[in-house]
């Protein structure tokens, strides 16, 4: 197999760190904290100064998202690695909508 498709498949990988560990730290934020400001102080104070606003935070993780998805898409060519390359790249379309829909 060509290691384009492994390069494909790794930048996925860690480029989908960063939405799973977003969702990670809110699912802890609302078993820790009792009130939603204090869920959101806990949630933000995993990020730098600059990716607090839960706004650029979304979008951060919804880009992320696309592009992981994307290079899942690309792996998927490859014959080692075409069904976890599916099922990843479903997860990542269900984390960006999961995102956007956090948006609204």
């Amino acid at each position: 197999m060509n290691k384009k498709y492994y390069l494909f498949f790794l930048t996925g990988l860690l480029l989908l760190i960063f939405p799973v560990l977003s969702v990670t730290w809110w699912f802890q934020a609302c078993a820790d904290a009792r009130g939603f400001s204090e869920r959101l102080a806990m949630y933000n104070s995993h990020y730098p100064g600059w990716l607090q606003h839960t706004t650029v935070s979304t979008l951060a993780d919804m880009l992320c998202a696309a592009l992981a998805g994307w290079m899942f898409r690309l792996s998927r060519k490859g014959n080692g690695l075409r069904w976890i390359s599916w099922i990843l790249f479903v997860v990542c379309v269900l984390a960006f909508l999961w995102f956007s829909f956090s948006l609204m």
